[in-house]
């Protein structure tokens, strides 16, 4: 579909009244300051769902399962990391192996770290690729206390390499206690966190970065190329974004 193609009226309202949560629609550069308002009100964990047609697709993959939020949050509560996530990688990696041959089974680039860095400045979600903003995007609220309870309720991941939805509940605790992450956007294959306390050298940033790309090789294999240039735009950076492909 076109790059900045809205859903007719009665379209967009099937797929909100779908939704078991309140769901408002803003213009693109309104989205984060709405973000903001809503966090700060209280009353649900707000999170901005992207454009039109990532509100689509997100509906059409049924991101939306009922029932699962005390579920995935007891399964993350049991969880140990890093332990949990070295043991998901050993299984995807395995996995891989059966499928791939050794080239593309080869590890990531570490590379140098790079003369300039563009750290990215707000979320990705509510922007089209060309750089201007969706003229719709959506924001819902959902009946949670945090991020990742957003995560546990919407039972997002799972699918190809994406972790299941325990592992990235878990994750986000972590960063939260580490980094005060928290959840500002999500659609069909993309988180985006802020944080307040991002890495402020080097050693710290390229270290996250290697947590991160652990988590999400897409990342830095369709993305930044090497952990080091990862590294450099996590770099007192209060943005992360995660893809899976």
């Amino acid at each position: 579909m076109a790059r900045d193609e809205t859903l007719t009226d009665a379209a967009l309202g099937a797929l909100v009244g779908a939704l078991p949560f309140p769901c408002i629609s803003v213009p693109g550069e309104q989205a984060l300051a709405t973000w903001e308002r809503m966090r700060a009100e209280g009353g649900g964990w707000p999170v901005i769902l992207g454009s039109d047609q990532d509100l689509r697709k997100l509906a059409l993959r049924d991101r939306l399962a009922a029932g699962r939020l005390a579920a995935n949050l007891t399964e993350a509560a049991g969880l140990e990391l890093p332990q949990a996530l070295q043991a998901f990688c050993a299984s995807r990696q395995a996995e891989d192996a059966d499928d791939f041959d050794d080239e593309a089974m080869a590890p990531l680039e570490r590379g140098e770290w790079p003369a300039e860095a563009t750290p990215q400045s707000g979320p990705v979600m509510v922007r089209h690729g060309s750089g201007g903003f969706h003229p719709r995007v959506h924001l819902a609220s959902l009946p949670v206390r945090d991020g990742a309870e957003a995560l546990a309720l919407l039972d997002w991941g799972g699918w190809n390499d994406v972790p299941p939805a325990p592992l990235l509940v878990a994750a986000l605790r972590d960063w939260q206690a580490r980094f005060g992450a928290e959840l500002v956007a999500v659609n069909q294959d993309t988180l985006e966190l802020r944080v307040a306390r991002p890495p402020a050298t080097r050693d710290a940033a390229m270290a996250l970065a290697e947590e991160q790309a652990a988590w999400c090789e897409d990342i830095v294999t369709q993305g930044t190329e090497t952990v080091a240039a990862l590294a450099a735009g996590l770099l007192d950076s209060p943005w992360w974004f995660f893809w899976w492909d």
